[in-house]
This record gives structure tokens, sequence and C-alpha cells, in this order.
């Protein structure tokens, strides 16, 4: 097959998203890909394969700066969408935005939309009213337009079906997936001393430093971990708005020389923090299907994680690791000490678990999907 994939943010600014899109394309080899995107040297680098920059045709002159990037980006599809469609087979969105280019140009072969996280009313809270407006109309457009949308949650299943009933059938989920050959179980050991951190009890949180994320509480939760496991390290990998107030919190609470932030690192490096930890935490607000779970479990690290969107249904309490229900800095300590006197079992379960999110599993099927709508095209 050839396929498009449409994608508008930058892979340095590493999100689940962009590493989703890295991924499927790396594990599909037997199909010709092209990448529209903003991006273009590190996506090349991650992917290997031929990118074409969605600005290209609008560069940054004066005279454009008033109209927003992602108009500019939708300008050009649009300008653009008859070349793509007679050189592909399909056309995969990462983002409903795009669908905007069929009100003035016809659909001339297959769309697969792809919705990634639960776009919920959360959502107005994470970009504002006016944003969440634009998104609300986007994915309506984009639902009624697309051949098949995929979505890489159950709750956002669930949600979109409820929402727009009159077009259920064309939804279905396949889950977000974590790249086997990348995040794999390695010497715990090794891994520490890769760290600088040998002989200590180290936990890890990897993503965004921002409200949604609740960096905060995992800091506190640290903190009481402390009291009883003394010789543990917290390493806090990723960056954001939020990071100078969490070094703050860190100095307030006296753990300064118990806590790293490592701010962005390589994608590639991000395994050695896995590997070397006991457990990791992802505790945010809200989510779609966090990325950076279902890559701790492929290396065999358990995870405690907040009780929202699909964490329910990814993590067994008490087997891989714990589903936090509420804002609970005991309890959460208490489940990540447990996971450290039981670490085996824990590690042995979360692998298990870990294997069922492979990419190499999960990708063919999603690339059967397609198949099959190119297929019905063609009856």
């Amino acid at each position: 097959m050839k396929i498009a994939e449409v994608y508008d943010a930058p892979y340095n600014e590493r999100g689940g998203i962009s590493v989703y899109v890295v991924s499927f394309i790396k594990n599909a080899p037997e199909h010709d890909f092209t990448l529209w995107t903003r991006d273009k040297s590190d996506m090349t680098v991650a992917i290997g394969r031929k990118l074409i920059s969605i600005n290209a045709l609008i560069p940054n002159k004066k005279k454009f700066k008033f109209v927003p990037e992602i108009i500019r980006s939708i300008f050009y599809v649009w300008l653009k969408l008859k070349k793509i469609s007679n050189l592909q087979n399909v056309i995969v969105y990462n983002s409903s935005t795009y669908f905007w280019t069929y009100i003035f140009r016809k659909k001339t072969i297959p769309t697969i939309l792809i919705i990634h996280g639960t776009n919920m009313p959360i959502t107005s809270m994470s970009v504002g009213r006016k944003k969440a407006f634009f998104v609300a109309c986007s994915d309506r457009l984009a639902i009624k337009k697309a051949d098949r949308v995929i979505l890489v949650s159950q709750e956002g299943l669930q949600y979109y079906q409820d929402k727009h009933p009159k077009y259920k059938s064309k939804m279905v989920f396949y889950p977000t997936f974590s790249e086997d050959s990348l995040f794999y179980p390695k010497d715990r050991n090794i891994s520490k001393k890769d760290l600088f951190l040998a002989g200590k009890n180290i936990l890890t949180y990897v993503g965004r430093l921002n409200v949604q994320k609740k960096v905060s509480l995992v800091i506190r939760i640290f903190s009481q971990i402390l009291e009883i496991k003394t010789n543990s390290h917290l390493c806090i990998v990723g960056d954001g708005p939020d990071r100078e107030t969490l070094i703050d919190l860190t100095k307030k609470l006296g753990l300064g020389k118990y806590v790293t932030f490592y701010g962005n690192v390589c994608h590639e490096e991000i395994p050695t923090f896995f590997n070397a930890s006991d457990l990791s935490f992802t505790l945010s607000y809200w989510e779609g299907t966090a990325q950076t779970i279902l890559e701790s479990l492929a290396c065999g690290t358990p995870v405690i994680v907040s009780d929202v969107a699909d964490n329910r249904q990814i993590i067994t309490n008490g087997k891989d690791g714990f589903v936090l229900e509420s804002d609970d800095e005991e309890k959460g300590a208490a489940y990540a000490i447990k996971i450290m006197d039981n670490y085996d079992q824990f590690s042995k379960n979360a692998l298990d678990k870990g294997k069922k999110y492979y990419a190499s599993a999960i990708v063919p099927k999603i690339i059967q999907e397609i198949k099959s709508v190119i297929e019905k095209q063609h009856l």
C-alpha cells in the first residue's frame, strides 16, 4: 500500500502522538509511506523515510505571521490534496483538523481518522473553550467524512459512539502500542550504573511538567516513600511550564539531593530510566492511553496510575501496578512500597502485560483494517 500519513506536530515536541506515528511507520516496512508533517529533520532520523514539510508552500514571511500555523497547514494540505490523493491508496489523518480541506475538495481516495486520547469535555480544561469548540467542530466534520475512525482509547470509543451514534459503525478500537524494538527488559543494575545511581531504589516519572500530569503529587508521594525506603531516588524526565515550581517544591520538602530533573531526553534514552526503576508513575488528571504506561510495562517496570481513561483496563491492581483512585499520598506511598518489597513478581506481571501492547502485535491489525477499507472502496 501507498499511505499518506498526515501529522501536524514536530517530533522534537515529544508526546504520545509523535511516538505513535513513528512507531506505526517503522512497524509497517513493507508499505510505502509519505509523511506530511510540519517537522522534517528529527522525523527523518527517527523513521528513515521520505518526508514532506506541510508548511513548505507558505514560508514564515511577515505578511503571514498573523495567520495561525494550523490554518496555514490546513491551507497547504488543501492545495496539495489532489496531488496526495493521486500518489497514494489511502490518507491517514492523526488530527481531525485537516478534514476541513474536504469542504472545498472532493474526497477521491479512502481516508482514515485516528483519534488520539478522548477529546472529551475535558478538552476545554486543557486548551480553552474557543479551541475546544474548534476541536469539537473538526471532530464532527471528520467523523462524517472519514471512511474509518480508529480510537486508541476504549473510553474515547464509547464517548464518540454516544456522541455520534449515526456513525457508530465506522468506529473501531485499537490500543496505543509501545515500540518493542526499543522498550524491552535490560539488566537493571547496568541501567542504574548508566544513570550513576548504582545501588539506589529508583522511581521514575516520564512526561510533560504541567498541571495535567500532577507531578507535584508524584513528588509528595516520593517524600513519604523516602521515610521508609531511605535509599530511594526519584528521576523526573521531561520539561514544561511547571519545572521551576516543581524544583522549588523538592527544595521545600528537603528532597533536593534525592530528586533529579533530567529535562527532555532523546526517546531512545528513556528505556534506560524504566529499566533502572522499581516502578514508574503516571498520575494525570486526564489521559487518552498514556504511552509511558505501555513503555514502562514493556520494560517489566510496574506502574502506579491515576483512575482515568483506560488506565484501569491496562493496569491490574496489585498485580502489575496499582490504580490510585484519589490524590491520597499515603496510599500512593503504600502502593509503591508494596511494589518495591515484591519487585520480582510485579516486574514479571508487568512484562507479561506489556507484551500485549507491543507495536509488532498491534500495527499489523491496524494495517489490515486499512486494507479492508481500501478493498471495500473498490467493490
